[in-house]
C-alpha cells in the first residue's frame, strides 16, 4: 500500500501559530472629529502589532534557522491548521475601548498588543475498516456430480428416485437436486427369482437395502465439463438419464452412470459407480429418465471475498499562551519590552521544536 505522509513513521507533528493583535485607547488629542480619531487609532494599533510580530519573527529565525518555513496568515476568521509556523498581525484600533469607555479615556490597558502563540500538536492515526465484499461472477463450465441417494425397483418396468449434489468447482458452492425416475429393466435379485412373483418382490426389497448401504458408504464425485458456462439454475428442469448394470458369477462387476441428454458435457456418460468384487450369481440391468428439480436455497453464482482498507485520520491538541505588551500614549516602537517578547517567543519555539535549536 502506498505510504501516506505523516502516518505510521511520524505519529505526530508540531506547528506554531503566532498572532499579534494591536489595540489603542479611545481618545486622540488634536483629531478634528470621531472619524479621524478612529482612523488614527487603527493605524497606531496596526503599527504596534507589526512591531511586535517583527521581533517575534526575527527571534524565531534566530532560534530555528533562516530557512525554517514561516508563512503569513491572510485570514484569521477561520484559521487553518498550520504546518511549520504561521504568523500574522492586525490592528483593531480603539474598537474594544469604545465599547466600554468614553472617547476621552486613555487607560494603560487599552494601549497594548496581545501576542498569542498556539502550539499545535497533530496526532496521526490509522485503522482498518471493512468494505463490502468483492463479488466475482461464478458461471463456469467446471462441475462435479455426486449421487447422494438412489432408489429404484425394476421388475420389467422401473420406478424410483435419485438425489444428486451439484458442485460449482469455480466457487466451490454446492446445491442439491432430485428427480423421480421412470424406465425399464430388471433389478438386483429379480432375475434369480425367475417367475416367482413373491421372490421377485422379496429380492427387490433386499436390493433396496443394498442401495441404501451404497448411499451410506458413498460414491464420491464425478468431475465433468460443460460446453457452455452454466449456473445452478440452468440444471433446473433438465432431463437426467440414469442406468445401472450388474453381472455376478463369483466375480461381481457393477457399472452405474448418469447423463444429461440436453446438456453437452464430457465425459459422457458420468460414471459414478464402477467396481469389481466377489459376489453371488446375479444379473441387473435397467435405465430410467427423470426431470431434475433444484432443492433448497440457491447459494448464488458468484464468489465473495472480504475486503479491508486503511482509514487515516488526525486530530489536533492546542496549547495556548499569550503575552500582553503595554505601550506609552501615541507610541508603537518597542523599547525595553523587546527582550520580553524575544524570551517569550524563544521559550515557545524550544517547547515546540526542541530538536531544531541551533
Amino acid at each position: 500500500m502506498e505510504e501516506v505522509a505523516g502516518f505510521g513513521h511520524s505519529p505526530k507533528s508540531f506547528a506554531l501559530r503566532v498572532i499579534a493583535v494591536g489595540h489603542a485607547s479611545a481618545r486622540w488629542r488634536g483629531a478634528k472629529n470621531a472619524t479621524e480619531v478612529d482612523a488614527n487609532n487603527y493605524k497606531l494599533s496596526t503599527k504596534r502589532a507589526d512591531a511586535v510580530l517583527d521581533v517575534a519573527k526575527k527571534e524565531l529565525q534566530t532560534r530555528l534557522g533562516a530557512n525554517f518555513p514561516i508563512e503569513y496568515a491572510v485570514d484569521e476568521i477561520e484559521p487553518r491548521a498550520p504546518s511549520g509556523i504561521v504568523i500574522g498581525s492586525y490592528g483593531e484600533g480603539s474598537i474594544q475601548a469604545r465599547l466600554k469607555k468614553s472617547r476621552q479615556d486613555n487607560s494603560d490597558s487599552d494601549r497594548r498588543v496581545e501576542l498569542k502563540i498556539e502550539r499545535i500538536t497533530t496526532y496521526y492515526t490509522s485503522g482498518g475498516v471493512s468494505l463490502p465484499p468483492l463479488r466475482i461472477p461464478g458461471r463456469t463450465d467446471a462441475w462435479a456430480l455426486g449421487v447422494t441417494r438412489l432408489r429404484l425397483v425394476a421388475v420389467g418396468g422401473a420406478l424410483g428416485s435419485i438425489e444428486v449434489r451439484l458442485r460449482n468447482r469455480l466457487t466451490d458452492k454446492a446445491m442439491y437436486a432430485a428427480a423421480d425416475l421412470y424406465g425399464g429393466g430388471i433389478g438386483g435379485g429379480v432375475a434369480k427369482a425367475g417367475k416367482d412373483l413373491k421372490k421377485q418382490i422379496a429380492n427387490a426389497g433386499k436390493n433396496q437395502l443394498s442401495q441404501a448401504l451404497t448411499d451410506f458408504v458413498g460414491r464420491g464425485e464425478v468431475y465433468f465439463l460443460t460446453k457452455d458456462k452454466m449456473k445452478f439454475g440452468d440444471f433446473d428442469g433438465e432431463f437426467i438419464r440414469v442406468g445401472k448394470t450388474t453381472a455376478a458369477l463369483l466375480i461381481k462387476a457393477v457399472y452405474a452412470y448418469a447423463t444429461f441428454p440436453s446438456i453437452t458435457h464430457s465425459p459422457d456418460p458420468l460414471v459414478f459407480q464402477k467396481s469389481i468384487s466377489v459376489g453371488l450369481p446375479d444379473l441387473e440391468g435397467w435405465a430410467a429418465f427423470g426431470v431434475l428439480k433444484l432443492r433448497g436455497t440457491n447459494p448464488g453464482d458468484w464468489s465473495e471475498y472480504d475486503q479491508e482498507d486503511t482509514v487515516y485520520d488526525s486530530y489536533d491538541r492546542v496549547w495556548e499562551d499569550s503575552l500582553i505588551i503595554d505601550f506609552p500614549t501615541g507610541k508603537w516602537q518597542l523599547g525595553t519590552q523587546e527582550r520580553t517578547v524575544r524570551e517569550f517567543v524563544t521559550a515557545e519555539a524550544n517547547r515546540t521544536f526542541p530538536g531544531l535549536n541551533p
